[in-house]
């Protein structure tokens, strides 16, 4: 085989390898914790969703618009294969704002990592929600790129790695 084929192989898979290692390792992992007190990310994302939370019940696309990124999507777990797009996630929150008016955020934790902010939280309502939020940041600027969401509060389903005799540890935000 050519050698000259193989030095950029090598080289990309090298590269590769050292990326993955360093975007794996969290250059900072934030939570609350127990005792109530408020980190400066949970500060940060705390404002930035109740900030997408009352342009939603607004109604305010604007406002909507200036927290996503152009390709945002949100992944359901009631349909894990098959992501709703910007276009039809906006259309959607914006023919019923008046669901998301009366919605609680709580139990807020954030992780980052380089540039992007894993933002979880329980999204108080009828029904309560579980929320994984991707927020990356754009030249200074968080946008929301990607959006998890399924059903909370279900004690009974056997989680695998979950200790359900564990006791819940109540977060104040």
């Amino acid at each position: 085989m050519n050698r000259k084929f193989f030095k950029p192989l090598l080289l990309f898979w090298l590269l590769q390898t050292l990326a993955m290692d360093v975007l794996s390792a969290p250059f900072e992992a934030v939570t609350q914790p127990a005792a109530g007190t408020v980190t400066q990310f949970v500060q940060i994302f705390g404002e930035l969703e109740r900030g997408l939370q009352s342009a939603i019940s607004r109604n305010d696309k604007s406002g909507i618009d200036a927290l996503l990124s152009p390709d945002f999507e949100m992944w359901a777990s009631s349909r894990p294969g098959a992501p709703v797009p910007r276009a039809d996630w906006l259309a959607q929150l914006l023919s019923h704002p008046d669901t998301f008016s009366a919605r609680t955020i709580t139990q807020m934790a954030v992780n980052g990592f380089c540039d992007h902010a894993l933002v979880s939280f329980k999204w108080g309502g009828t029904p309560d929600f579980f929320v994984i939020d991707n927020w990356r940041n754009y030249n200074g600027g968080w946008l929301l790129e990607t959006r998890f969401i399924g059903p909370a509060g279900d004690t009974q389903t056997l989680i695998p790695g979950l200790d359900i005799k564990s006791p819940v540890i109540e977060k104040k935000f």
